[in-house]
Protein backbone atom coordinates (compact mmCIF):
# COMPACT_ATOMS: atom_id res chain seq x y z
CA UNK A 1 0.00 0.00 0.00
CA UNK A 2 1.44 3.49 -0.98
CA UNK A 3 1.94 6.20 1.72
CA UNK A 4 -0.20 9.54 1.67
CA UNK A 5 2.88 11.12 0.44
CA UNK A 6 3.71 8.48 -2.36
CA UNK A 7 0.08 8.88 -3.58
CA UNK A 8 -0.03 12.52 -3.87
CA UNK A 9 3.60 12.58 -5.88
CA UNK A 10 2.10 10.06 -8.51
CA UNK A 11 -0.90 12.60 -9.03
CA UNK A 12 1.38 15.67 -9.18
CA UNK A 13 3.34 13.30 -11.77
CA UNK A 14 0.36 13.14 -14.10
CA UNK A 15 -0.56 16.15 -13.68
CA UNK A 16 2.65 17.52 -15.31
CA UNK A 17 2.85 14.81 -17.79
CA UNK A 18 -0.10 14.13 -18.80
CA UNK A 19 -0.02 17.71 -21.00
CA UNK A 20 2.60 16.31 -22.64
CA UNK A 21 1.12 12.86 -23.87
CA UNK A 22 -1.60 12.19 -26.11
CA UNK A 23 -2.89 9.09 -24.38
CA UNK A 24 -4.76 9.27 -20.82
CA UNK A 25 -1.68 8.49 -18.18
CA UNK A 26 -2.23 5.69 -15.64
CA UNK A 27 -0.89 5.38 -11.91
CA UNK A 28 1.61 3.03 -13.36
CA UNK A 29 2.40 5.24 -16.11
CA UNK A 30 3.24 8.39 -13.58
CA UNK A 31 4.92 5.78 -11.17
CA UNK A 32 7.10 4.54 -14.42
CA UNK A 33 8.02 8.45 -14.89
CA UNK A 34 9.17 8.83 -11.31
CA UNK A 35 11.30 5.93 -11.45
CA UNK A 36 12.93 7.07 -14.44
CA UNK A 37 13.56 10.26 -13.99
CA UNK A 38 14.91 9.12 -10.23
CA UNK A 39 17.15 6.88 -11.77
CA UNK A 40 18.28 9.77 -14.27
CA UNK A 41 19.55 11.91 -11.71
CA UNK A 42 20.66 9.05 -9.67
CA UNK A 43 23.11 8.65 -12.96
CA UNK A 44 24.11 12.27 -13.00
CA UNK A 45 24.96 12.44 -9.43
CA UNK A 46 27.40 9.27 -9.95
CA UNK A 47 28.80 11.06 -12.71
CA UNK A 48 29.30 14.35 -10.77
CA UNK A 49 30.93 11.54 -7.94
CA UNK A 50 33.41 10.09 -10.29
CA UNK A 51 34.13 12.91 -12.00
CA UNK A 52 34.93 14.82 -8.86
CA UNK A 53 37.15 11.87 -8.06
CA UNK A 54 39.06 11.92 -10.94
CA UNK A 55 39.58 15.76 -11.04
CA UNK A 56 41.10 15.51 -6.98
CA UNK A 57 43.37 12.49 -8.33
CA UNK A 58 44.81 14.67 -10.53
CA UNK A 59 48.17 16.39 -9.80
CA UNK A 60 47.69 20.33 -8.83
CA UNK A 61 49.09 22.68 -11.39
CA UNK A 62 52.29 23.35 -8.98
CA UNK A 63 53.44 19.72 -8.99
CA UNK A 64 53.30 20.05 -12.73
CA UNK A 65 55.31 22.91 -12.82
CA UNK A 66 57.78 22.40 -9.87
CA UNK A 67 55.71 24.80 -7.70
CA UNK A 68 57.75 27.41 -5.48
CA UNK A 69 60.96 25.45 -6.68
CA UNK A 70 60.34 25.78 -10.10
CA UNK A 71 63.55 28.12 -11.88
Amino acid sequence: MRSEREEELIQETRAVWQKRYPILLSKDDAQQIITNVTDFFNILEEWDRRSSTVTNEEPAAEEIIGGDHAA
